[in-house]
């Protein structure tokens, strides 16, 4: 008879998720794990709890039940540290239903930098020549950068484990090239038939608990790109 409980490995950083909108201070994250038992996986469930100015300390934000590896959930995002935990119970199907609680807290931190802020390395964000600003209420911050002239850079630095660039599309946006490291990781595709405002149009995820320093390069290839701010996460302490 199997009495051996199942593992759970919890990624070491929470994931932004490209697509989804910064909004009120507030976006959707995306937890994963990973899982096994040899007797297979019969139930699931988890809490998530945030501590920030808005979330209470260790208030309960969000639930789920139901075997799954990912959870995305509504998170704050404030102009200052935010604090997330997830706690996930798993049972196997052996006759005995052994079970595992893997437990983080606090596991990861968030935060959201404008535009021309440094990152948490310190290091200032770096503008090429060909940039403008352009004020909206419908920007996260009241403001972007933004540049229509092809090759026109920007390079932002930051310590932690997940990232993600805050952007506008619209039907006379375009195309940019996005580094992470040095290394190019996608051609970010603004153009949009209708305005979409403060849009996660990138997210980088690094399995980083040490939050080592990292760079994020934009690249102007056609159209106007904006840069409205930047998401960023590191991680507090490690995953159950």
């Amino acid at each position: 008879m199997d009495t051996t409980p199942p593992t759970v490995t919890m990624d070491d950083a929470l994931h932004f998720v490209t697509g989804q909108l910064l909004s009120g201070g507030t976006t959707v994250l995306k937890a994963a794990w990973q899982q096994h038992d040899a007797s297979g996986i019969c139930s699931e469930s988890g809490t998530v709890q945030g501590s920030d100015a808005m979330d209470e300390n260790n208030k309960v934000v969000a639930t789920f039940t139901g075997v799954r590896t990912t959870f995305d959930f509504k998170a704050h995002v404030p102009d200052g540290i935010g604090t997330y935990s997830i706690t996930i119970k798993v049972t196997d199907c052996s006759p005995k239903h052994n079970s595992t609680t893997a437990e983080a807290v606090p596991l990861w931190a968030n935060e959201v930098y404008q535009q021309n802020e440094a990152g948490d390395g310190g290091i200032p964000t770096v503008y090429s020549a060909g940039w403008k600003t352009s004020s909206c209420t419908c920007f996260s911050g009241g403001t972007v950068l933004y540049s229509t002239t092809v090759g026109a850079s920007m390079t932002f630095h930051y310590e932690g484990s997940g990232l993600g660039l805050v952007t506008e599309k619209a039907s006379n946006r375009g195309t940019a090239a996005i580094y992470v490291d040095g290394v190019k990781k996608a051609t970010m595709n603004n153009k949009s038939s209708k305005p979409i405002n403060s849009v996660i149009g990138f997210s980088a995820y690094f399995n980083d608990i040490d939050n080592n320093s990292h760079t994020l390069k934009v690249v102007v290839l056609s159209g106007r790109i904006d840069i409205d701010a930047f998401v960023a996460s590191q991680t507090q302490g490690e995953g159950g």
